[in-house]
């Protein structure tokens, strides 16, 4: 299951998420950085925030070690375990957090 967004890509592939920064804005907002996996029985919560008509959405992973986000766009833009989506992209982004949740209480 894959999702892509503004400042980055998502994928669950068996036990893993796989959060990328794939494209030039993705990279800029991340300086280059790869990458990321993160089993999915070691997510604590998942925060997600719907897209509006003129606003942003986002998804947020929350983990042992990770940063907390301050709850708005801004903050998911630059937190490295976010990805920021648009309304036309927010069906992926439902269907793969809806996935992970019923992963998640598994």
């Amino acid at each position: 299951m894959k999702a892509s967004g503004i400042n980055g890509q998502l994928e669950l592939s068996g036990d893993l998420l796989l959060i990328k920064r794939e494209g030039i804005l993705a990279k800029a907002a991340f300086f280059g950085k790869g990458e990321k996996a993160v089993k999915v029985d070691a997510l604590s919560s998942v925060e997600f925030k719907q897209a509006g008509w003129l606003s942003r959405g986002f998804i947020h992973f929350v983990f042992p070690g990770s940063k907390t986000l301050g709850g708005n766009v801004d903050a998911a833009s630059k937190n490295e375990n976010a990805v920021i989506f648009s309304k036309k992209q927010q069906a992926d982004f439902e269907a793969l957090h809806g996935e992970l949740l019923q992963r998640m209480s598994r």
